[in-house]
């Protein structure tokens, strides 16, 4: 390993670091602020899709800080041969 590769690291990381930093303090600065519509995150996701007209989405709401919680599911259709 060259000390240009160690230093290298040294940054990147760092670097990365400082970014989740940011991150997080800018959730939990904006998480204090109220929402205006009274509705969470949930909420507002279902009335998009339903407005949408998606109606095979099902919305899950988890406990995770900053978190994902998806479930892929593919649907392939093909209209060919359909006539």
């Amino acid at each position: 390993m060259t000390p240009f590769f160690i230093i290298g690291f040294i940054f990147i990381i760092a670097f990365s670091l400082y970014a989740q930093w940011r991150v997080k303090s800018a959730f939990n600065k904006f998480a204090q602020v109220p929402v205006g519509s009274g509705m969470s995150g949930a909420q507002t996701a279902q009335r998009i899709l339903d407005a949408a007209g998606i109606h095979e989405v099902q919305i899950e709401e988890t406990e995770s800080f900053l978190g994902d919680h998806y479930r892929f599911w593919l649907i392939m259709q093909s209209d060919r041969g359909r006539d």
